[in-house]
Formats: C-alpha cells, structure tokens, sequence
C-alpha cells in the first residue's frame, strides 16, 4: 500500500507522542494556522496523542488502535474509515463529559 500522508508532519507527531509530549505538535499547528494536514493512512497504533491539536488534520483510514487520545481537539478532522475510531471517539467524548462533570461538582 501506499503512503498517502505528509511523513514531516508525521514525524514530528511520531517524536511528540514518544515523549509523551504534545506541546511542540501544538504550537506546530498554532504556527501553521491549523493548515490541512495529510495523515491518511498513518499507523498511529499506541500514540500518546492526549490533548493533541488535530484540528484540520485529515486522518482517513488512519489505525488508532490503542492510541490515547485524552482531550484531543478533532475539530474539522476527517476520521472517516479509520480503525477504531470509534474507541477514539469514545476517549474525546468521556474526556469532554469528565470536564463537564467536574465543572458540576
């Protein structure tokens, strides 16, 4: 199969999500103006991607299996066909709900 996504923007996440870091990912995307990035196809297995900025990020049949995604912003993302995505969605959406719930409390 081919490689469909932006291997710099790859790896610069790949490098953020090994040091369980997102903030240099982050101001990347501030920097950038949250600019489409191409990540179709990527193998994202096992990422550290909490409160990573996605927004505008295309992750189509992207494989997010046993990815941590805690508070991701997925605004505008493309998440069609992705593996496991609705575990992802899941992560976003009990993070969300956990704020909420704290913000109650």
């Amino acid at each position: 199969m081919a490689f469909w996504y932006d291997k710099k923007a790859y790896a610069l996440l790949k490098k953020c999500s090994d040091k369980l870091d997102m903030r240099e990912w982050n101001e990347y995307r501030k920097v950038t103006n949250h600019s489409l990035v191409n990540l179709r196809y990527a193998n994202l297995e096992n990422f550290y991607l909490i409160d990573a900025d996605l927004q505008n990020v295309d992750l189509q049949n992207t494989n997010f299996n046993k990815a941590k995604c805690t508070g991701a912003n997925v605004e505008n993302a493309n998440i069609s066909k992705s593996f496991n995505w609705s575990i992802y969605i899941q992560y976003i959406l009990f993070s969300s709900l956990g704020a909420l719930l704290l913000i109650f409390i």
